[in-house]
């Protein structure tokens, strides 16, 4: 008999890490040297944080570059990058590397936000809990998602997965 799946969630300690960005570039220059758990944290923040809205809103970095700079063009191929398709962190920053480069090289300007209004790199440290539950058939893992929160459902749906890089929910 295999073991019963054990259930946990999830708690984030989000932390800034000193790096802003006030246009294209620096922002280009920030997603290459912040570490990965600061690129999860603009990626999956708002699927977590925002599960009941409908279109659900993009990550960070799109919405920055066209609420912020207004260059809607460039948050539109940020809004469209599917970050639970990726495998891991580190493609995914290649992905948006790739676009803002790509972006640079035939928008040669650089608009400025306006004062105040700077993108602020920040970064979650991940705390995985176990909860008192365990599912040995289907119709015990179906009677426990009726009590667990969405911090636990997000776990381990995308965050063991994606962040943690476990080829396993």
């Amino acid at each position: 008999m295999s073991r019963p799946f054990q259930f946990c969630t999830q708690y984030h300690l989000v932390t800034l890490l000193g790096i802003k960005a006030k246009n294209p570039y620096e922002l280009l220059e920030g997603i290459r040297k912040v570490p990965p758990s600061s690129i999860y944290y603009h990626t999956h923040r708002f699927l977590q944080q925002h599960h009941y809205l409908s279109p659900e809103p993009p990550n960070d970095f799109a919405y920055w570059l066209t609420n912020v700079l207004n260059i809607k063009e460039l948050g539109e191929l940020f809004a469209s990058v599917d970050t639970p398709a990726f495998l891991n962190m580190e493609a995914l920053r290649s992905r948006f590397v790739d676009l803002l480069e790509c972006w640079l090289a035939e928008n040669k300007y650089a608009v400025d936000c306006p004062p105040g209004q700077e993108f602020y790199f920040t970064a979650c440290r991940t705390f995985v809990l176990p909860l008192p539950y365990t599912a040995g058939d289907l119709e015990e893992f179906a009677e426990v998602l009726e009590k667990i929160s969405i911090n636990s459902l997000y776990f381990h749906v995308f965050e063991a997965r994606m962040r943690l890089e476990k080829e396993e929910n």
